[in-house]
């Protein structure tokens, strides 16, 4: 049977093949050409292939590629990118020095640097299997297709060591060769015709530069120095941030540390809501920060793109308090970024979305790299809930002291369970009547205040597959980018998989506002519909989340 199935898979690729085919040979034959390609007057160049035809071949071979591609990754053959990179040789090409003013350069937004579009860079001092022997410079990138994997880049480094008159500074200052690394597996989707993510990793060759000495990168195609004072089209550069020395972990490894020293950050996606809704209000937003404060979390930072004005109002007083950290984020390059046509642009492209999400992702993650032992990357709709233990530092120092580790943990996933806002109570057996009509006092409140995340009392009963829906602690002693679920490309080999944790550990619970049919199907989703439990386990934190919560109103 089993072979029958992939008999009959390899005819469904071939007779795409053959389409493909027949559809080109009868463009050829009527003469039929898109409208890109340039037209064919008689005479011209009977006997050599046209620029056009030329073309044509080009996008079919690729298309055919790409299919080829997706039928191996369906059948478990797809070849996978390497996460772990080899021991590269720094290439130093130039010393460079001079004086001249002080340039004026960001860090957290977009700079053009000729067809790449540079959002920060961060000093990486961990240990890792590129450049072994010098600190990095995380250089974190967006380029239209992947111009970056097809040419050679150049790393600029300039550092302003003192200043010589009012308007003059020294600056001294090296340029190697980039290692540049795709955040993306193309088994999830082998097209490239998208704005992609890109980590360029600068071997600094320069040592003992201090926290307060301004140094700054430029990535571009030329490994010529760029002289003071000149300004050309690619000569943007970007401020290198550099960790607080006071705050830098100096545990290789999180073997060892103790429950009240671990460090954990969260991190969000942009977030893009043009109004308050069911999902997403004030309200819920400040209790899901309070709650993450509530589970252990040392620092929590939103990325946003556009929020209602009472939404940011509440944040800004809690990011006073340093409770939380706003960073405000645009699209690179020529994607729109008014925000409602930018809001419509990330609900419509899905895929572009996806590869739009790694940029506050790995952003968020090199911040924390140097000065936190985790970070957990989730959206505003989802909390961690540790179910045997207070915080989750307690959680994660016990699964790593009695966990049977071979290797550096890279990732620990919790499984996920859906809370939903549009809940049908009529599928409900009587236990489950009963169970809702006795649960306490507040019940009746409750499911008239929707506005609040302990206003939901259920939850599906049974949690999500493994690799479905699972958020990560991702370990910053073992991993140099991440992605949604998980960490992805690691600083060395030593390093085991993800770890998945068992459901009597911990669980996410993800509000939504209705079951994803899309995604699920129909009767997947009635079965979920069917099969809830009462939900108590934020109970314990309410009563102290909803006090502090006043206090940003």
């Amino acid at each position: 049977m089993r072979r029958l199935c992939v008999v009959r898979k390899k005819q469904h690729f071939h007779i795409i093949q053959t389409a493909i085919l027949c559809t080109f040979l009868l463009l050829t034959f009527l003469d039929i050409w898109p409208p890109f390609f340039e037209p064919i007057f008689e005479g011209e160049e009977d006997e050599e292939e046209t620029l056009s035809t030329h073309k044509l071949r080009e996008a079919f071979d690729e298309g055919v590629e790409k299919l080829e591609y997706l039928y191996s990754a369906q059948m478990g053959k797809a070849k996978m990118s390497e996460l772990v990179e080899r021991n590269a040789i720094v290439e130093k090409m130039r010393q460079c020095g001079g004086t001249e003013q002080k340039r004026t350069a960001r860090s957290r937004e977009w700079t053009k640097n000729g067809q790449l579009f540079v959002y920060s860079a961060y000093l990486d001092g961990r240990k890792n299997s590129v450049f072994s022997n010098w600190p990095s410079v995380q250089v974190l990138i967006s380029s239209f297709g992947i111009v970056p994997l097809n040419h050679t880049f150049y790393c600029h480094f300039r550092h302003y060591l003192y200043q010589t008159d009012v308007a003059k500074w020294v600056w001294q200052g090296t340029v190697v060769r980039a290692h540049v690394r795709w955040i993306w597996q193309r088994a999830w989707d082998p097209r490239t015709e998208f704005y992609n993510t890109f980590l360029i990793t600068c071997p600094m060759t320069t040592k003992n530069l201090e926290e307060e000495i301004d140094s700054f990168i430029l990535i571009s195609r030329n490994s010529f120095c760029v002289n003071s004072d000149q300004s050309i089209g690619m000569a943007n550069f970007t401020k290198i941030i550099k960790p607080n020395k006071n705050l830098v972990i100096t545990d290789q490894s999180v073997f060892g540390v103790q429950a009240g020293q671990i460090k954990i950050a969260v991190c969000t996606k942009g977030l893009s809501f043009l109004e308050e809704t069911i999902a997403f209000s004030a309200q819920k937003v400040v209790e899901w920060v309070l709650l993450q404060r509530s589970f252990g979390a040392n620092d929590v930072t939103l990325y946003i793109y556009w929020i209602p004005q009472k939404v940011r109002n509440a944040l800004r007083r809690m990011a006073n308090k340093k409770q939380l950290e706003i960073v405000e984020l645009n699209l690179p390059g020529n994607s729109p970024n008014h925000p409602f046509l930018r809001h419509q642009f990330i609900q419509r492209n899905r895929q572009q979305k996806r590869r739009h999400e790694l940029i506050p992702y790995n952003d968020c993650f090199s911040r924390y790299s140097a000065t936190h032992h985790f970070v957990l990357i989730c959206d505003i709709d989802e909390v961690v809930v540790p179910l045997r233990h207070h915080n989750w530092q307690q959680l994660l120092h016990e699964l790593v002291a009695q966990g049977k580790w071979r290797a550096e943990p890279s990732s620990i996933s919790i499984r996920n369970v859906f809370k939903f806002w549009r809940q049908n109570t009529t599928n409900l057996n009587n236990e489950q009547h009963n169970a809702n009509k006795n649960n306490n006092s507040n019940q009746a409140e409750d499911t008239k205040n929707e506005d609040s995340l302990f206003s939901n009392k259920w939850r599906t009963e049974k949690a999500q597959p493994i690799g479905q829906y699972g958020k990560s602690f991702v370990n910053t002693r073992s991993v140099a980018s991440v992605f949604n679920h998980f960490g992805l490309h690691r600083l060395h080999a030593n390093v085991a998989n993800t770890l998945h944790v068992g459901e009597n550990d911990a669980l996410k619970l993800h509000w939504r506002e209705k079951c994803p049919e899309a995604e699920f199907g129909t009767e997947k989703c009635q079965e979920l519909a069917k099969n809830v439990i009462i939900d108590t386990l934020l109970d314990r934190f309410r009563e102290k989340i909803e006090g502090e919560k006043r206090k940003a109103f």
